[in-house]
Order: structure tokens, then C-alpha cells, then sequence
């Protein structure tokens, strides 16, 4: 079969770094303490899909442009760095492993070593209440392949995610400073920072209201937004050059973004439970897989809004693995488990291997490349 060898090469990856995170969860390595061994496994559990990724050559649908792109700003190309000038993040990455190293083969393996750290660092946060193997399996399936074409948000996504910890302990300085940094890798992060803002509401005495009010408003612009950015445009002057934006794209909404969404219905069925029973649960979850669901209805009309709802995944990467560990019944957690793995296997095979989503197949690697130079 065509690419099989590819497909190998990537479910090995995958399957050694959960498996790892199984031992490390299963046997209790993450509540020893030991800084040393902790970082021992965090280097057993991220090493093989860092080398896979890292090590890469032509895979992902813009590799060649950041390569091309690396070379020019390395060279300071005027163009390029007054085109990333807002994202100085960026080219500060560029310049700095330029100076170091002088080939664009190492942005591609310091963002690996960057994202596999940073969801190391988020899965080892909620240790005692998620299901780290699944919550791999969940990242693994939906959005590491895609983090092989749109490096950039790649690492401002793990920033992002990175930065929820400091959310949950309400340790709001970091959280943003945080989503400033990944503002400045790509700028869509940016969007995320309105978290902050829910924090604020839920503050006042008034909370309910507004966030009825809140939700209310993110369904009505997702199921018309037209509607609302005209609306909008009579009373605040300066909207109408928005509105070629928001109107002017009519695309179709992808299953590829919409499935994720569904994954989650299951666990919903369980949220009183899941609330009671573990600690790190927060009605903060379900407002995220909200505006993931508001984001993915929108990007049939709004162009590029799937590269927003991306950021708002962390609520199903989460939300299933902390299901799991909710669940009272072994019967049930084993058919809950078994059901899951089945989903994510389907869906990256279905659309990484035989859709060929962010053309990361076949697979092809640096050593690779360089014997077939010297032969």
C-alpha cells in the first residue's frame, strides 16, 4: 500500500512516547519528586516524536516556504522582516539560530523540542486527573500532524495550552505574558487572550448574566454573521471595512475540524460526574469547547477561522482524558477507552494518511536525503 512505510514510521513514534507516559503515569513516576527522573522521562517520552519531527525533510505542506523564508531573513532580506515585523518572535528565533547553526534544519528541530516540552509540561500539570496516554493519543491524532505545516502556530498553540496551568492557578500575570509570547510567534494567539476576560466577568456578582449573555451573542455570530457585523456597522462607524471580511467568504466547513468537535458529546453525558469527582475540572473547559464549536461553524463564512478554533482543542484533548478518570466503573472505563482509540486511530488515518491533510506522506528524513546527495 502506498505510503505504508511512512505510516509505520509515524504510529512507532506515537506509540513509543504514550506508551512511555503510560509507565510514567501507571507506576507513579511523576509524584516521586525527583526532578531527575522526571526529566529523564520527559526526554524517554518526547525523544521519538521529536526525532521524527525534527528530523524531517520536505514534509508538511509549507516546509519549503520556511525554509525559503529562514534563509532570506537569516540574510535580512528587507521584505521578509518588515512582512513578520509584528511576530518578532519569530524572526528573533531565525536570527538567533542562524548565528548559532547557520541551516534551517534547526528551526524545524528546536519547534519539535519547543512543542513536545511545553505538552509534556501541560500533560504532567494534570497528572492525577487525566489519562495521560489518551490525552498523547488526542494530540497526536488531531493536531500534531498539523503542527508539521503551520510551524509558527504550532509553537504559539503549545505556548497557549502551555499557559492554561497558570489559568487554572489563577496566576493571571504568567497566563498572559504567556499569550503575549505566542502573540509574537504568530499572531493569532492573540485571540486567546479574551480568556483573561471571562476571568474578569466571573468576578462580578452579576457573572450569570453576563455569561448568558456572552453565550448567547458567540451562537447568534456563528449562525449569522452577516447579521451581526451589518448590525454592528449602524452603530460603530468604523466596522463597514470589516464587513467585506466577515461576508466576503463563502467556503464549506471542514469534517476534519467538525469531528473533534463530536468526539466531546460523549463526555457531556458525564459532566455533573466528572465535576464532583475531579478537581481539575472547570466549567472553563466547556466555555472553550463552546467557542471551538462557535469558531468551526464560522469558518464556512469567515476566512481562516479553523486556524482560530485550533487554539480552542485544548478543550477536547482535556476534557476526554479527564472523562476517563472520572468514571467510576472499570467495565465502563474500558469500554470508554477502547472507543476513543478507536476514534483517534480512524481519524488520523482518514485524514493524515489517506486524505493526506499538511502532506506529511510520505515520510522523508535529513539522513535520508543526504545518502541519496552522496550516492
Amino acid at each position: 500500500m502506498k505510503n505504508i512505510g511512512s505510516l509505520v514510521i509515524y504510529l512507532s513514534a506515537y506509540s513509543m512516547s504514550i506508551g512511555i507516559s503510560l509507565i510514567y503515569q501507571k507506576y507513579g513516576y511523576q509524584k516521586k519528586g525527583n526532578r531527575l527522573t522526571k526529566f529523564v522521562f520527559m526526554l524517554l517520552i518526547i525523544l521519538p516524536v521529536v526525532i521524527m519531527q525534527g528530523s524531517r525533510y520536505l514534509v508538511g505542506t509549507d516546509y519549503r516556504s520556511y525554509a525559503i523564508i529562514f534563509d532570506r531573513v537569516a540574510a535580512g532580506n528587507v521584505y521578509e522582516l518588515e512582512s513578520y515585523a509584528s511576530e518578532p518572535l519569530y524572526l528573533l528565533e531565525i536570527r538567533i539560530l542562524s548565528a548559532l547553526f547557520g541551516h534551517y534544519i534547526w528551526f524545524f528541530v528546536v519547534n519539535a523540542v519547543v512543542e513536545s516540552m511545553l505538552m509534556f509540561s501541560l500533560f504532567d500539570f494534570f497528572q492525577n486527573t487525566i489519562s495521560m496516554p489518551l490525552a498523547y493519543m488526542a494530540y497526536y491524532s488531531i493536531v500534531q500532524p498539523f503542527f508539521m505545516n503551520a510551524e509558527r502556530q504550532g509553537v504559539a498553540m503549545t505556548i497557549v495550552w502551555f499557559s492554561m496551568k497558570y489559568f487554572v492557578r489563577k496566576d493571571f500575570i504568567k497566563f498572559v505574558l504567556c499569550i503575549i509570547a505566542a502573540g509574537c510567534m504568530h499572531n493569532t494567539a492573540f485571540f486567546f487572550v479574551l480568556l483573561y476576560a471571562l476571568h474578569l466577568v466571573r468576578r462580578l456578582k452579576t457573572a450569570g448574566i453576563w455569561e448568558f449573555m456572552a453565550v448567547s451573542l458567540l451562537l447568534i455570530f456563528s449562525i449569522s454573521p452577516d447579521t451581526v457585523m451589518a448590525y454592528a456597522a449602524d452603530i460603530v462607524s468604523v466596522f463597514p471595512q470589516y464587513i467585506v471580511y466577515f461576508g466576503g467568504y463563502k467556503g464549506e466547513i471542514s469534517m476534519a475540524w467538525v469531528l473533534p468537535v463530536l468526539f466531546v458529546i460523549p463526555c457531556l453525558f458525564n459532566v455533573r460526574s466528572t465535576a464532583i469527582r475531579n478537581s481539575s475540572y472547570n466549567t472553563v473547559w466547556l466555555y472553550l469547547y463552546l467557542v471551538n464549536i462557535s469558531l468551526v461553524l464560522l469558518s464556512g463564512t469567515v476566512n481562516q477561522a479553523f486556524r482560530f478554533a485550533l487554539y480552542f482543542n485544548i478543550a477536547v484533548i482535556l476534557l476526554i482524558p479527564m472523562t476517563l478518570v472520572s468514571m467510576k466503573l472499570e467495565g465502563n472505563k474500558r469500554i470508554f477507552l477502547c472507543g476513543y482509540v478507536f476514534l483517534f486511530l480512524s481519524y488520523y488515518i482518514i485524514l493524515y494518511f489517506v486524505v493526506e491533510s499538511s502532506q506529511v506522506y510520505p515520510y522523508r528524513s535529513i539522513w535520508t536525503e543526504r545518502v541519496m546527495q552522496w550516492n
